[in-house]
């Protein structure tokens, strides 16, 4: 299986860079436990997931949104192992943020 992120960010960069870098990790962290997630669980015939890593305006926690996986095992491992960690974007959002770095 293969998971292709994409990246939004919400807001401006940080202007600590010592924030930007724990960030980075802990987004990096999620890609890792997302896709060992994933290879443990799920055994259906999806080859490829497009998820968005969502990078918060405030605080250090990426989410990521899975409104557009169509596949409801996925979605349902993806809820009971990283429930919290889940946002849906509204389109607007989305054309705000867009081109945000």
């Amino acid at each position: 299986m293969h998971i292709i992120y994409e990246t939004l960010r919400i807001g401006n960069k940080r202007k600590d860079p010592f924030k930007e870098k724990l960030l980075s990790i802990n987004i990096e962290v999620l890609k890792k436990d997302i896709q060992e997630a994933l290879r443990e669980e799920y055994h259906g015939s999806t080859q490829t997931i497009n998820i968005a890593i969502i990078i918060p305006q405030k605080g250090l926690s990426p989410k990521f949104d899975e409104s557009h996986i169509k596949d409801s095992e996925i979605r349902k491992i993806l809820n009971s192992n990283f429930g919290k960690y889940i946002r849906h974007l509204t389109l607007e959002e989305i054309r705000d943020n867009l081109y945000n770095y």
